[in-house]
């Protein structure tokens, strides 16, 4: 699948005209991350978001329990998918951690 037709099957970028899709794909940016890596933390600042073009990440929260914390995946995403959306969004720090499986 191309960036073009990654784009066209998000959600939010459904109603762009092909204009708008190809500014927004001239605007992206290729990042690539070996496995097992963190992509961001949670309550890190978000000024960008992720577009999954090859592989899976996932999306992991720290939760408080009675004995500590303990880190639980929330999501499991993979090719087409978006992730740290939310902070680009709310202006807000990020909500969870992702790294890539």
């Amino acid at each position: 699948m191309n960036r073009k037709e990654i784009l066209n099957k998000i959600a939010i970028f459904s109603t762009l005209t092909d204009q708008e899709l190809e500014i927004l794909q001239s605007s992206l940016q290729q990042i690539e991350y070996d496995e097992n890596i963190t992509v961001f933390n949670e309550n890190d600042a978000g000024d960008f978001m992720f577009i999954i073009e090859n592989g899976v990440v996932d999306i992991k929260k720290q939760i408080p329990m009675s004995w500590g914390m303990e880190t639980v995946r929330l999501a499991r995403l993979q090719t087409g998918d978006i992730f740290g959306e939310l902070s680009v969004f709310d202006e807000m720090p990020r909500s969870a951690a992702t790294g890539r499986s």
